[in-house]
């Protein structure tokens, strides 16, 4: 006797025996991530201040230190940092959990 059996192929960003599950519900991105569906998986769209598969890690903005604020000069001598990565910023990633 033959079981009648299914498999269900299911379109973008559809999931389940049936497709019965949205790959972006609930959505995995946090801190207002939005999630695009991409075939069986998903893809998030982060702030600007988040990245990582999740919007999961904080991107902080830190300016280089300023070699004059410890005030190396002495007697009246005014300090001018002349390095160039004074001027610059960089990022630094924080992981959220």
């Amino acid at each position: 006797v033959a079981v009648n059996t299914y498999r269900c192929v299911c379109p973008s960003g559809l999931l389940g025996v049936r497709c019965e599950r949205r790959v972006c519900d609930p959505n995995p991105c946090l801190y207002g991530g939005v999630c695009l569906p991409v075939g069986d998986n998903f893809q998030c769209q982060c702030p600007p201040q988040y990245t990582g598969r999740s919007c999961d890690l904080l991107l902080a903005v830190t300016a280089a230190p300023n070699p004059c604020n410890s005030q190396p000069c002495l007697n009246g001598g005014t300090c001018s940092s002349t390095s160039a990565t004074s001027k610059f910023l960089y990022n630094t990633m924080i992981l959220l959990f």
